[in-house]
């Protein structure tokens, strides 16, 4: 497991997570910081599941795409009263893994655009 928890919102992140976290911390500290209502797992929930929906659009076109879009997949679940529940480190690692650095920048700005939009920060 590429990250290490050290108490209540305390993690460390090893590895190629670790660049994509750094990332997306920074984002929220600028993209919310007049909204302290929203949570930065508010923001990682909806940044997983833009840049998940993307990776698998792509993938879906590659030799080999249908084993990772099912890893991917793994980590989405559904309870008995409908809830959906993200594993959004898992997830994360998942997408550091199997996408390349120009790649996560370059979705980068459209991501966020889509995380503002739809927690409201803008």
């Amino acid at each position: 497991m590429p990250w290490i928890p050290h108490g209540p919102n305390q993690v460390e992140f090893k590895g190629p997570i670790g660049f994509w976290m750094q990332d997306f911390q920074a984002w929220y500290k600028i993209d919310a910081r007049d909204n302290p209502s929203v949570t930065f797992k508010d923001y990682l929930l909806v940044l997983c599941a833009v840049y998940g929906n993307l990776a698998k659009e792509k993938w879906s076109k590659e030799w080999f795409g249908k084993k990772k879009i099912e890893k991917l997949d793994s980590f989405v679940s559904s309870d008995a009263e409908g809830n959906i529940h993200l594993e959004m480190f898992d997830i994360v690692d998942c997408l550091a893994e199997n996408l390349d650095m120009d790649l996560r920048q370059e979705w980068g700005p459209k991501c966020r655009a889509y995380v503002r939009e739809q927690l409201k920060l803008n």
